[in-house]
Order: structure tokens, then sequence, then C-alpha cells
């Protein structure tokens, strides 16, 4: 489905809102303004949890352009990622598909 921002993006795990504040602008600066494989990381240090997003893949599309990225959160040891795709129709706000 298609949707602007949601708690899938924080992979199950409760993380506090310094946490997904973090994770979400960490999401957003890869997407805005960096190119691919440039990693933006993010760390927590009073829950030793982290964070990181890279781009694997831009391409366009025909009213705009789509990146593709892969997230990772890593809180006490326990680590997940996943792989997502986030799409831009000029000035609109990114739309995620999973």
């Amino acid at each position: 489905g298609r949707y602007s921002w949601n708690n899938v993006q924080y992979l199950n795990f409760s993380l506090s809102s310094e946490e997904k504040k973090l994770h979400q602008s960490s999401v957003y600066n890869s997407l805005n303004n960096l190119p691919d494989n440039e990693i933006t990381r993010w760390y927590f240090k009073s829950n030793n949890s982290l964070g990181l997003v890279r781009i694997i893949h831009s391409f366009q599309v025909s009213n705009g352009y789509c990146r593709i990225y892969q997230a990772l959160i890593e809180v006490d040891n326990s680590a997940k990622h996943w792989t997502n795709k986030a799409c831009k129709h000029g000035y609109s706000d990114w739309i995620f598909l999973k």
C-alpha cells in the first residue's frame, strides 16, 4: 500500500519518541539530500540504539522519481532491517510504497 509515514518504519521496535525522530529525520535526510550508497547514521546513547539508512537505487518515473532505501535499526544488539521504496512527484511529500 501507499502511505506517508507510519510505525512500520520502526521495524517493530518500541522506540522512544526521541529515537523515532532520529530515525525519521535520517530517512528523510537520505531521501532528500544524499546520493546513492551514502549512509545516514543515528545513535541514541541512553538506550544504546542506532540506525542506518542508505539509498541503494534512484530512478525516474513518468511524473517524478523514486528511491529504494535500506534501513537498519539495532536496539540492545538486536538488529532488524528492511528495504523500502519512496516516491516523490513534483513538490509533493514522499510517499512510501511497500
